[in-house]
């Protein structure tokens, strides 16, 4: 995740909807959440050929959710704040770690 301070955490919406229901939270030091897609944002296109004021303007307009799966848990989070990063990998069963 990025764009959070180190104590604050994010919302998990029941639909992607800033005004949506608050389903859960999501700590800002948070690995491992599983994408299972994204909605809205700004096209290839518009990234490519607005000016920096429109891209930000567009994207205020047209925010990006993404569907994730964080703990069992499923929602929609604001995808500004999502961010690509490796799961650490488990231990074996049976380890000491």
């Amino acid at each position: 995740m990025q764009g959070l301070a180190s104590r604050s955490t994010l919302a998990l919406r029941a639909q992607p909807l800033a005004s949506s229901a608050q389903i859960g939270r999501i700590p800002a030091d948070a690995h491992c959440l599983r994408s299972l897609g994204c909605e809205g944002g700004l096209t290839f296109q518009e990234f490519t050929s607005l000016s920096d004021k429109e891209r930000r303007r567009r994207a205020a307009e047209h925010p990006r959710w993404c569907k994730v799966e964080y703990q069992g848990n499923v929602g929609w989070v604001a995808g500004s704040y999502l961010a690509e990063d490796a799961c650490p990998p488990s231990p074996m069963p049976g380890s000491s770690r």
